[in-house]
């Protein structure tokens, strides 16, 4: 399965892609321009270069969960668990929730302000971090 992953910019690249194997192996690929053609080659991921996420990601944000937490998160009926590495702020809400009945208002996670929420990279010791919402963490 391929899934973007929204980074901010400017990077040499022009996409960041995360691969998840039938293995669960998680692989980042980036997608630039080379000779004119588009080329897709394995990101090279450190996952102890801690600057590395804030490059991709921007500055580090609070959140409810600090730095060093190990939580439960859950992803498409699966389970995982991880220690947070970085947390930043998306402008975009998560969209995996049902819609609430007219007239009812949904209550997802923490509240947020202007549609901010945060993102936690959570890693699993699968590959490239997760990116968990708040509403995500079971655990």
């Amino acid at each position: 399965m391929w899934s973007p992953v929204e980074a901010v910019q400017p990077h040499a690249f022009l996409s960041l892609w995360i691969i998840t194997l039938e293995t669960d192996e998680r692989i980042p690929i980036i997608e630039s321009m080379k000779n004119g053609w588009r080329v897709y080659e394995p990101y090279p991921f450190d996952s102890i270069d801690g600057q590395q996420l804030a490059r991709i990601f921007g500055a580090a944000h609070k959140g409810e969960y600090v730095l060093g937490d190990i939580i439960t998160i859950k992803e498409r009926e699966r389970q995982y668990s991880g220690k947070i590495m970085h947390i930043v702020s998306s402008r975009k809400a998560p969209t995996n929730h049902k819609c609430a009945a007219r007239g009812k208002q949904a209550i997802s996670g923490t509240a947020s302000t202007g549609n901010v929420t945060v993102q936690y990279l959570v890693d699993c010791g699968d590959g490239f971090p997760h990116i968990a919402h708040q509403s995500q963490i079971i655990q």
